[in-house]
């Protein structure tokens, strides 16, 4: 397809009256952005080049990446762009790894031209990096629909193993990331200078490993931002030191209508000058604190109201000065009170689904594979709690299936009365015909006693 269809010797119209010129150059301005939409090319991989960065060469702003199921080892470059690069099918089988050839390892995906937020990356699996996954820096872009996963980053020192965003108003929504390891700040995702949004992702299972007994933000670390963070996802984030697994670092973002649930350690923590607004989200089950706050200038007000903290500590907000499970650090040149703004509006029932998708709690099963990625075996392990409906025994009925990402069932690997305690399974890659599936996401549901009690994720990696 050509990519201009615009005539050069098309007449230029005068006018000796100006609102006549002011509609006629109108006009002119509308044919032209009429033909520039017209004009852009949808440019297929590997069908018309080989690999992702010929295409984005050839590419012109507007253009629009189609890329096959495959794995595809390489770092990818917007090199200032505005494309959409987008899989076939979806993450399933849409894999980006880059190469990786130290000292010299590369990011999977690049943007640091001033990219737009009309340059996207939609429907790939992100993994086996190691250093930032996504790198962005000086660039807004839209990062949508994508499992950023098990990039596991070599040194210490470095910020953002699932993406690092830098002087951005980048758009990251309907994402997963998870299994991402780092050593400082933002294991899943950081953030700094960052005014754009975050929406609709679940953010679960990253790590950071602290250098000189500093990290922050295992999930997530938002640093002088001012972004709109809303109906995350954030739970089961760890650190090997005394981290949070959402840190605000002198931030004035609004976050709202999320879940930071059973997290290792501190759910979320403030520190420095500038406080966020925090209100209608869950915070509960964090096993140091949920909330933990570090306040450098006590003048500084959070506005946080009409959060659910579950039911253990409902009882106790109207304790003063704060309930147990926020914890309060005053600026040491300053003893006045941090006015938190009537942070005991509390609701007294939890947020029950994100973007109209259920969100089953793994507070009572503990349900995990691991490896994850995996190839060729992965071990499942569950819990089995006694309650009301288990039988006399103690003991209950339980079923653990395999599903594609269609939603097919593959494999039944548990259907069986079980005690309570620890269980686990292995997972050979295997359907019912004792065929070996092909790389991709597949879902495992945990039932007891008819009823599903979690659905989580792994990938096999062949």
């Amino acid at each position: 397809m050509l990519k201009s269809m615009i005539n050069p010797d098309l007449p230029v119209l005068r006018s000796t009256t100006k609102g006549e010129s002011g509609k006629k150059t109108f006009f002119i301005i509308l044919i032209f952005c009429m033909v520039t939409v017209l004009t852009a090319e949808t440019i297929y991989v590997p069908d018309d080049f080989l690999t992702i960065n010929e295409a984005v060469a050839y590419a012109q702003n507007g253009d629009v990446i189609c890329v096959a199921d495959g794995f595809y080892n390489e770092s990818v470059n917007y090199i200032g762009k505005d494309i959409t690069i987008m899989s076939a099918n979806g993450p399933a089988n849409c894999i980006i790894t880059p190469p990786q050839t130290p000292p010299n390892s590369e990011s999977a995906v690049i943007f640091e031209n001033e990219e737009s937020v009309n340059a996207k990356l939609i429907g790939f699996t992100i993994t086996g990096a190691t250093v930032q996954a996504i790198f962005i820096e000086n660039a807004s872009t839209t990062i949508q629909d994508n499992l950023i996963i098990n990039n596991q980053m070599g040194t210490w020192y470095l910020n953002g193993a699932g993406i690092y965003c830098s002087n951005s108003s980048a758009i990251i929504e309907n994402n997963e990331i998870a299994f991402n390891t780092e050593g400082y700040y933002g294991g899943g995702i950081y953030l700094d200078n960052w005014d754009g949004e975050l929406i609709n992702n679940e953010i679960h299972h990253n790590i950071t490993n602290a250098g000189y007994g500093v990290d922050y933000g295992s999930g997530l670390c938002l640093l002088c931002s001012s972004g709109y963070v809303e109906n995350n996802l954030i739970y089961g984030n760890d650190s090997n030191y005394t981290a949070s697994s959402f840190c605000c670092y002198s931030t004035n973002s609004v976050i709202e209508y999320n879940q930071i649930i059973e997290n290792e350690n501190t759910g979320i923590k403030i520190v420095g000058n500038m406080m966020p607004t925090i209100n209608n989200n869950d915070i509960y089950g964090n096993s140091l604190y949920d909330v933990y706050v570090t306040v450098e200038d006590s003048t500084e007000v959070i506005d946080f109201q009409y959060n659910y903290w579950g039911e253990s500590t409902t009882n106790e907000m109207d304790s003063l000065p704060y309930p147990s499970n926020i914890s309060v650090i005053y600026d040491i040149f300053d003893n006045d009170n941090l006015a938190f703004v009537n942070y005991d509006n509390w609701l007294d029932s939890p947020i029950t689904s994100i973007d109209n998708k259920t969100i089953f709690l793994q507070v009572d099963v503990n349900l995990i594979n691991y490896p994850n990625p995996f190839n060729p075996t992965t071990t499942i392990s569950f819990s089995v709690t006694q309650n009301a409906m288990s039988g006399s025994d103690g003991s209950s009925f339980v079923t653990l299936e395999i599903y594609n990402i269609k939603g097919q069932k593959v494999k039944q690997l548990v259907s069986s009365q079980l005690s309570a305690g620890q269980h686990s399974v292995v997972w050979d890659g295997k359907d019912e015909n004792n065929q070996l599936v092909s790389s991709g996401i597949y879902f495992y549901k945990l039932n007891i006693n008819g009823k599903t009690k979690a659905v989580k994720k792994c990938l096999l990696l062949k």
